[in-house]
């Protein structure tokens, strides 16, 4: 019994000498064919060309020195574009086969250049995690059905400036939170000459030519009234009519145009504007208006413009007891190109200026308002103008547009036709017929 004993313990030594001598040539295997693998960052390779056209080089290209030190056989090359002609250049050249691999665009582009571009790899970002990762308006703009086209850079939207030297001058302590308590404010803050012009604008509103985003802030205004602007199937427009959709009922748009264009007429009580007025920002500049709506960018112009300017920035107007608020969005984004020869690696560096180490420092580099959800608490407490529009962009809209300059231009031209005497609902039925014929049909 002794030996057999012995004879069991002598096998299982054997069996886990040899079980530990395995596992060691295992390891070791293991270990030499993996060390002869590239590792992660020499694997990404490739030539990525980004045009942009609202960011200087010297930002853009801070990320990609940083990024090459990981990344070092990857060559990024960043071209600022002309705003003025981005957009043809862009189309031209990807047309032309010699086109940017990542390239900026506007939250209103996805309709007529979906087709130019090569969506995000799941891999790299769920519809989920983009959700969950940047404000809601983004996902309305920049993801169709299950894929993802674009990332947004970050989110703008149209706030009031004030001037606080008028106010003061007139007794009003604070900026209106209510398109009716702005209402109210009209008459203390418009002066008259001796003829009966205008010599001081309460605001900037009621006309196109002369004021800047007109066609903006007539789509808010459209927006918090909650106008319908198209219907589900984006094959017409809506905003022209009143609509119903699952018991729902959705305002015509023509209370929206007139409450805009009131402003600069003459018969009315908040009659505060006309076409003889300043351009609206060399208006405010000059302090020939009290208030005027803009984007977060003007914050900058109008200090390098007028340093001594005291003015101030608070959340846009919105109806008296709205039960959410409403704002409208202006932003740019980045996608890749279906042209590209390394759609995997613009992705991966398109992901890489997204992360939220990256965004933290373009936002401040930039002066531009978050995208990303998890900033928005942080630039609102940390910067006093920026954080008004941050905070915003959590409440941010937008709407299809077939084509957004050529549906400024319709807008434009409705509000400067109600402006001279045409009736709104004549205006804005023809704005809506126009805006039809840009629809592409299958």
């Amino acid at each position: 019994m002794s030996n057999v004993k012995c004879s069991v313990n002598l096998n299982r030594t054997k069996l886990i000498i040899f079980g530990i001598t395995g596992l060691f040539v295992a390891i070791l295997i293991f270990a030499l064919v993996f060390s002869t693998k590239q590792s992660p960052q020499t694997q990404v390779v490739g030539d990525i060309l980004v045009w942009g056209v609202i960011d200087e080089p010297d930002i853009i290209n801070q990320f990609v020195v940083e990024f090459k030190k990981s990344y070092p056989k990857v060559n990024i090359t960043y071209q600022k574009k002309s705003a003025n002609t981005y957009e043809k250049d862009l189309i031209n050249a990807l047309a032309a086969g010699r086109g940017p691999d990542i390239f900026y665009i506007h939250n209103t582009w996805l309709p007529k250049h979906a087709d130019k571009i090569f969506p995000d790899y799941e891999e790299y970002m769920t519809v989920n995690s983009f959700r969950d990762t940047f404000v809601d308006v983004a996902y309305n703009d920049f993801v169709l059905g299950d894929e993802i086209y674009a990332l947004p850079l970050y989110v703008d939207t149209l706030a009031l400036f004030y001037n606080k030297d008028i106010f003061n001058s007139v007794g009003i302590a604070n900026p209106p939170s209510t398109w009716e308590g702005l209402l109210s404010m009209v008459p203390s803050l418009t002066k008259k000459d001796s003829s009966g012009g205008i010599s001081r604008s309460a605001i900037a509103m009621g006309t196109a030519k002369n004021i800047d985003k007109a066609t903006d802030i007539l789509s808010l205004l459209m927006l918090q009234s909650g106008v319908k602007m198209f219907d589900e199937e984006r094959m017409q427009t809506t905003f022209d009519q009143r609509t119903m959709e699952n018991d729902i009922e959705y305002p015509s748009g023509q209370q929206s145009l007139e409450f805009y264009v009131n402003f600069s007429n003459a018969k009315k009580s908040v009659y505060t504007w006309n076409n003889q007025m300043p351009y609206s920002i060399d208006a405010f500049l000059e302090g020939k208006t009290a208030m005027m709506i803009n984007y977060s960018y003007q914050v900058e112009n109008l200090r390098s413009r007028a340093p001594h300017l005291k003015f101030g920035v608070s959340l846009a107007p919105q109806p008296k007891g709205a039960q959410q608020s409403v704002n409208y969005a202006d932003y740019w984004g980045l996608t890749v190109s279906k042209t590209s020869k390394y759609p995997d690696v613009a992705w991966f560096f398109a992901h890489y200026l997204m992360e939220k180490e990256q965004s933290t420092a373009y936002i401040k580099m930039a002066s531009k308002p978050t995208a990303r959800r998890d900033l928005v608490n942080t630039q609102r407490n940390q910067e006093r103008e920026l954080g008004i529009f941050a905070q915003q962009s959590l409440s941010a809209y937008s709407w299809y547009q077939p084509d957004n300059i050529a549906v400024s231009k319709i807008f434009e031209n409705m509000i400067e036709l109600t402006a001279s005497g045409v009736s709104a609902l004549s205006a804005i039925t023809d704005a809506a017929r126009k805006i039809d014929l840009l629809i592409p049909h299958p």
